[in-house]
């Protein structure tokens, strides 16, 4: 068991990039879907989903958070929700769970410190990996990345990771967890996802 947990958290992290975890955010109340194609045509054929709908990805789909101004696309095979002000996209299967929350008081250093804590929120018999917490580059914005395992609602071993990412704005929390065989079958999915979170 031991094994596996720590095989998952090594293709988590090699496979993701950075990946994080969600705090209840500030004054979401509708998400914007936004199809990648920047002609006109495509342009004028924005939607809005309400807070508590659930909609289906389509390829290329972007979600703005607009209080953060940052934004992030949907890859194809995924969908996404609103669960009380956070953003949540989620494998086909809800193995692959990555939520994305933006901290009321808006301060990074104050989110860093607290964001371990909000896990507790989505997973029991949470623990942190020790060491130091990393620092990376997220397309121009600076993110803090933790990890560890935990337990999710069915009592199943979970891998997270867990990076605040420091938005122009106000700091986002980008949290992921999955469990084995989701990650595997979801990782490439997953990776585009993170990696398309970008400044508005």
């Amino acid at each position: 068991m031991k094994t596996n947990i720590v095989l998952a958290l090594g293709v988590l992290t090699l496979a993701l990039g950075f990946i994080g975890c969600g705090a209840p955010a500030a004054n979401t109340t509708n998400v914007t879907v936004k199809p990648t194609n920047t002609t006109a045509a495509a342009n004028a054929a924005n939607t809005t989903v309400a807070n508590t709908a659930t909609a289906p990805a389509a390829e290329g789909q972007v979600i703005r958070i607009e209080e953060a101004g940052i934004q992030v696309t949907v890859p194809k095979g995924f969908k996404f929700s609103k669960d009380g002000e956070d953003t949540i996209i989620q494998s086909e299967d809800e193995g692959v769970d990555i939520r994305f929350g933006v901290p009321a008081d808006g301060d990074y250093d104050n989110a860093i410190t607290n964001a371990a804590k909000e896990i507790d929120d989505y997973l029991t018999d949470v623990k942190e990996d020790t060491g130091k917490d990393t620092v990376r580059d997220i397309n121009g914005m600076e993110g803090t990345s933790m990890s560890g395992t935990a337990k999710d609602g069915d009592g199943d071993t979970v891998v997270w990771n867990l990076t605040i990412i420091k938005a122009p704005k106000k700091p986002v929390l980008a949290n992921i967890y999955a469990v084995q065989a989701s990650l595997d079958k979801y990782a490439a999915g997953v990776k585009a996802c993170l990696d398309s979170v970008k400044k508005l």
